[in-house]
């Protein structure tokens, strides 16, 4: 992409769809009209979740929990095999069956209908905003640009919710088995606020972590870090998957362990992509 220019001059960046060039202006309130489009998307559908789908992003929300509860009625919580089989070793046969969520404050209530009726929103207007914002800016980049990302686009889009769905299938579900059944003396009270923090925050971070195949196959093509030294470097990739796994998850061992077991896969799938399409060198 080239620089910007003076206002009222050519700019460089976007280009009208009869091939001529906007202004600096006309550049800047293409930006307005595609964010305040996307606005609008994404609160109209916030209103959906503030009320008839509000049910359903809670059931979602507390699925991982509601896990736990061999007879819950939830039916993002049906009967997890991976959690039954996991019960009589981490939690001794006295594991919770059934947990509650409360609320310490007048106003958390509200706070978490909100934020879920604003993930509702920004999640059923995903493919809208993605597509304002892709034709604000692949009218300013080449045709070669343009291939590479939509190239590369489905795999990144594919492996984030593969990291989503193992978070919350597997790797949730089993934190919470592990860290309420901790001391089986001490009845678990969970407030909702914390507990939707919790969830948010570690399918995000699963999410992202699971990025890393394709962070070695694009620094791999480009030819910035070779695939043999991502396969020499392995040793110290592990640290440093744990460490990852250490800032992206909750503070406790066992989350961490259950992020770090998958990002070594994810590692060495990468040396494999990576040396699949690393270029040949060239001759001198």
């Amino acid at each position: 992409m080239q620089s910007m220019s003076l206002p009222g001059a050519p700019y460089r960046g976007n280009s009208m769809a009869d091939g001529t060039y906007m202004t600096l202006i006309e550049h800047l309130g293409e930006l307005r009209r595609r964010i305040i489009w996307s606005l609008l998307a994404i609160a109209a559908c916030t209103v959906l979740g503030l009320g008839p789908l509000y049910g359903v992003m809670k059931d979602v929300i507390t699925g991982p929990l509601n896990t736990l509860d061999p007879h819950t009625t939830n039916v993002f919580a049906r009967y997890n095999p991976v959690v039954a089989m996991l019960r009589p070793y981490l939690t001794q046969g006295s594991g919770p069956q059934q947990v509650s969520l409360h609320n310490m404050t007048v106003m958390e209530v509200f706070t978490v209908k909100f934020k879920l009726a604003l993930l509702c929103g920004v999640l059923l207007s995903a493919p809208f905003t993605l597509h304002q914002g892709w034709a604000f800016v692949s009218a300013g980049l080449t045709k070669r640009e343009r291939r590479g990302i939509l190239r590369y686009l489905p795999l990144s889009v594919a492996l984030f919710a593969g990291g989503v769905v193992f978070a919350y299938f597997l790797a949730i579900p089993v934190a919470l088995l592990f860290l309420l059944s901790v001391d089986p003396d001490v009845t678990p009270v969970l407030m909702y606020g914390p507990y939707f923090s919790f969830i948010a925050i570690t399918l995000v971070a699963f999410g992202v972590a699971f990025q890393m195949p394709l962070v070695a196959l694009v620094l791999a093509r480009l030819g910035i870090v070779p695939a043999r030294t991502l396969a020499r470097n392995r040793r110290y990739a592990i640290v440093l998957m744990f460490v990852l796994a250490a800032i992206l998850t909750p503070p406790d061992p066992f989350s961490q362990v259950l992020l770090a077991l998958p990002l070594i896969g994810l590692y060495e799938l990468g040396v494999l992509l990576a040396k699949a399409v690393e270029r040949p060198p060239k001759r001198a």
